[in-house]
C-alpha cells in the first residue's frame, strides 16, 4: 500500500453534538413551529411535531433499506403539505428547513484535535475527502463553513447530494475518482462500524475505525482501531 488519500466521516469523527438528541432535535420543531406561524400559518407546535416525526420516520425506514437518500426539501415540501401549507416559494422552503437544522447544527462541536490533525495531514502531502451522511445540504455546508473545513479537503461528498448514502459503495467510489486515487492507496476514517467500515471494505479501501466508546464493530472488522484523531494521524505515518 502506498498511501496517497485519507477519506473522512465528519459527524462523530470530526464533529459531535454537545446534547442529547431528542432535546435538540425538539427545539428544532418548536424552531419551525415559530417560523410558519410567523409567516401566517396558524399550525400548532404539536401538530409540526407528529407531522415532522411521521414524515422523517417514513423516510429513514426507505433509506435504510434502499440506501437512496434526497435532500431534506424534499421531505420538507411533502412535510409542509401535509401541515396545510400550499404555496410557498423556494425561498420559504429553504429558510423552514434551516430554522429546524439550525438547531442541530447550533450544537455540533469540533473535536479538540480535528484541526490539528487535518492540518498535519494537509501538510504531508496526502489528499484529504471527506464522505458524509447529511439529509441537508444546506445544513452540511453551514457546518463546514461554521469550522473553515473547506480549505482541507479536495472533495467533499454529502449523501444526500450524490443520491446514496453509507456504506453504499457508490459514494465511496465517487470519492476516489474526485481525488483521482485508486482504493488500495486510501483509507476511511469514521466512527460508525456499520457505515464507515463496511462502506470502506465494500469499495476495496482500508478502514480506520475511531472508537469513542458508543458504537460496537461487527462482522467487518476495520484495518486500525483507535480513540481519537491524535492516533489516526500515527496510523498514517506508518503507511507514507
Amino acid at each position: 500500500m502506498v498511501l496517497e488519500a485519507v477519506v473522512f466521516d465528519l459527524g462523530g469523527t470530526l464533529v459531535y453534538l454537545d446534547d442529547e438528541l431528542d432535546r435538540i432535535v425538539a427545539d428544532g420543531h418548536r424552531a419551525l413551529a415559530e417560523y410558519l406561524n410567523r409567516s401566517g400559518h396558524r399550525v400548532g407546535l404539536q401538530e409540526v411535531r407528529e407531522v415532522s416525526v411521521r414524515v422523517f420516520d417514513a423516510y429513514s425506514v426507505f433509506a435504510e433499506t434502499s440506501l437512496a437518500d434526497v435532500d431534506a426539501r424534499v421531505l420538507y415540501r411533502s412535510l409542509l403539505r401535509h401541515l396545510g401549507v400550499w404555496d410557498f416559494t423556494d425561498e420559504f422552503l429553504v429558510g423552514a428547513v434551516m430554522c429546524f437544522y439550525a438547531s442541530v447544527t447550533s450544537h455540533y462541536v469540533l473535536y479538540e484535535d480535528a484541526l490539528e490533525v487535518l492540518t498535519e495531514l494537509r501538510n504531508s502531502g496526502l489528499k484529504l475527502g471527506m464522505i458524509t451522511d447529511n439529509s441537508s445540504v444546506d445544513s452540511h455546508e453551514f457546518i463546514l463553513g461554521r469550522f473553515g473545513l473547506h480549505r482541507f479537503f479536495d472533495s467533499i461528498l454529502v449523501s444526500s447530494r450524490v443520491g446514496v448514502r453509507k456504506p453504499h459503495k457508490a459514494i465511496f467510489m465517487q470519492s476516489l475518482r474526485e481525488l483521482g486515487v485508486e482504493a488500495a492507496d486510501a483509507v476511511y476514517v469514521g466512527d460508525a462500524p456499520e457505515r464507515d467500515v463496511v462502506g470502506a471494505v465494500n469499495a476495496g479501501m482500508k478502514s480506520i475505525w475511531v472508537d469513542r466508546g458508543d458504537k460496537k464493530v461487527g462482522v467487518v472488522k476495520p484495518d486500525w482501531t483507535v480513540t481519537s484523531l491524535r492516533q489516526v494521524a500515527q496510523t498514517v505515518r506508518t503507511l507514507v
